[in-house]
Order: structure tokens, then sequence, then C-alpha cells
């Protein structure tokens, strides 16, 4: 469902090129990759930085990309006003449920910038989930796009790639990308979500981790870990040989 029209809609701009904008107040606390945010920057070249705005490198996800940043479709995009393009932000709902949505709408590519995609990236309070949302618009240029994560380096990504399906996506290194053209395309509504691990809660019981394991004869041995070592650094593993070889 697109934000344009909402009266409280954000209107960032109405064509862009290469450009960031921000920050902006997301309007609750998200946590994205461990750190609560309250503000977020966006990009033209189709991604949200946390707490930062993007550079307008493209595709993120490899080296020359800024950290923590979502990527609706991240490549060299172009939105033409006289095109309908249109880039926007809302918060909505209510306290401990509400959404921020950031939204490319008649979003094109360089040079044309013909209304080619919409799309959407979507902010969750409370669960801290993460949603990308698509709507193909007039298609005449076969592209590919970053769709996903990356946290902390080039190397802590979580991005999708597909050549011939969207929804057959797996998950790609950090210079994989999603094929985008009039017939490899996501359906209105194709949506991918991304949950965060739950937060662990309660108090484990230390010392039922025994000192030694016995592995011989090349027979696997499990360690089932129930609970924690008192110290600073937490648990700490090491293999050794025994002195009989």
């Amino acid at each position: 469902t697109a934000i344009d029209g909402d009266p409280d809609t954000v209107t960032i701009n109405t064509g862009s090129d290469d450009t960031g904008y921000g920050l902006f107040n997301i309007g609750f606390n998200f946590t994205y990759n461990g750190v609560v945010y309250t503000q977020v920057g966006i990009q033209a070249n189709g991604m949200v930085g946390m707490g930062i705005v993007p550079s307008n490198t493209y595709p993120q996800a490899t080296a020359f990309g800024s950290n923590n940043i979502v990527c609706g479709f991240n490549r060299d995009l172009y939105g033409l006003a006289g095109n309908g393009a249109k880039m926007m932000y809302l918060t909505s709902g209510v306290a401990g449920s509400r959404v921020f949505t950031a939204e490319w709408k008649n979003w094109g590519h360089w040079s044309s910038g013909l209304a080619e995609i919409n799309f959407q990236i979507q902010l969750f309070e409370g669960s801290n989930n993460i949603q990308t949302v698509y709507a193909p618009g007039t298609i005449s240029t076969s592209v590919t796009g970053t769709v996903g994560l990356r946290g902390a380096s080039a190397s802590d990504v979580n991005v999708r790639t597909t050549t011939t399906n969207w929804l057959a996506t797996t998950s790609g290194l950090n210079t994989d990308q999603c094929t985008y053209n009039a017939s490899v395309f996501p359906a209105s509504g194709t949506t991918f979500t991304w949950t965060p691990p739950s937060v662990c809660t309660g108090t484990p019981t230390a010392g039922s981790i025994p000192a030694t394991i016995t592995a011989c004869g090349n027979t696997p041995q499990t360690i089932n870990i129930t609970g924690y070592t008192t110290g600073a650094t937490g648990i700490t593993f090491a293999w050794e040989e025994s002195d009989d070889n």
C-alpha cells in the first residue's frame, strides 16, 4: 500500500539522482545490529542508513558502501519528476507497534528515469523486524540491484539474489544482486522480511560444562552447553593433542 496521499506522509523530493537526505526521526527506538537508532538517512539509490545518510555507492554491500544500511533496491537509480517520481517517509500506527516506511514511487534507473519500480523499506517497532516490499512499474530496462542488509562491514551482509525468479531468491554474497527486467520482476506485494534473533532472557545455570572432553579414535563428540562459566570473557574452547599422540 503506497503511503502517498496519507496526510502524515513527508515528501522528501519529486525526483533525485545520487542524493542522500536526512537525518529523519524514526519516531521510536529501532535496534539494528545490536545498536539502538532513532534517526535514519534515505538515499535516492534505494537505501536507508541507520543514523547516517548513506553514500551514493552501488552496490552498497561491497567494500565501498556505507555500514549499517538496508537496501530495498540499491543501484544507480534516478527519479524523474516528469514521470511521477517521489521519495517519501511516514511513521504510522500506535505506540508499541509503529512502523516507519520509506518509499520510492515511480522510480527509475539512470539515465532514463522512467517509472520502472516502486518499493518500500519498513522498520517495525518492538520486533525490530525489517521488510522490503515491491510493486513493479512500466519496465523497459534490464538491471540488477542489491536487496538486503549490510552490518558493520562489507563481509557482514544478509542479501538475496536471483537471476530468474523473485519468489525463489537465495542467500547471496556481498557482490550478489537481484535481476530486474520485463521477465524477472517481483509481483506486486512481494515482501522480504528480516527478523532478528530473540533476546536472551533469564539467568543460565553456571558450571554445566566439564573441564575436559576426550575424543579418541576419530569419534565425533558433542558438547551440550546449558550454562556459562564465570569471568569477564565468558566461555573459551581449546583443542589440544594428547601427550601420547
